[in-house]
């Protein structure tokens, strides 16, 4: 079975991309815990000095990743965007009469 929707390579990207959703998501998770236990006094000029700072670095990155992949993910929708039409509803009310 294969969706009706989309290109094959298309539809490849976006698993790989979801997948890399999905593994951005569990390390940003895990390093935001490790965010709140590291010894340092202020966290908005973290330094090597201070402890955790390949943790944050690595949650820096993530976050990056999660962003750029998320919008690479919303982009390969463009050309299934592109195919669809709204047309306007029959709106009718029982009881009412339109005056044109």
């Amino acid at each position: 079975m294969y969706p009706t929707i989309g290109h094959r390579i298309n539809n490849i990207f976006r698993a790989v991309i979801t997948c890399l959703n999905v593994s951005a998501i569990l390390i940003f998770a895990a390093l935001y815990i490790e965010y709140f236990t590291a010894p340092g006094t202020d966290m908005t000029k973290w330094k090597q000095e201070d402890g955790g700072y390949e943790f944050h670095i690595a949650s820096a990155v993530s976050e990056y990743v999660l962003v750029i992949s998320t919008v690479l993910h919303i982009v390969t929708y463009f050309y299934e965007f592109r195919t669809i039409e709204f047309n306007e509803p029959p709106i009718s009310i029982k009881g009412v009469v339109a005056e044109a």
